[in-house]
């Protein structure tokens, strides 16, 4: 969990608890009101960890798999090519 995603927690926390206003802490956290409803409403139900993404737990869907990876790496180690660039091969999406 990243310091702005606990700093998030605090803020909601204290906002839950009365020493803050939805206001104030939609001020602190350069949010919307209405997310901060939502941040309040999901920190209700599951605590601190309502404050992490829901993708951040995720591979990305855009990762070389492990076998393309090996067999570029052995193309950049084979003798007959080993003047190419290969940077075309491995920035391409």
């Amino acid at each position: 969990m990243s310091i702005d995603q606990i700093t998030r927690g605090h803020v909601i926390a204290n906002c839950l608890e009365g020493r803050c206003t939805v206001q104030q802490a939609a001020l602190r956290l350069n949010l919307s009101r209405r997310r901060v409803q939502q941040l309040k409403k999901a920190f209700k139900e599951k605590g601190l960890a309502a404050m992490l993404h829901g993708n951040s737990q995720r591979p990305s869907a855009k990762k070389t798999s492990k076998e393309i990876e090996q067999r570029l790496l052995a193309l950049r180690s084979d003798p007959a090519l080993s003047k190419s660039n290969f940077c075309i091969f491995m920035n391409s999406n």
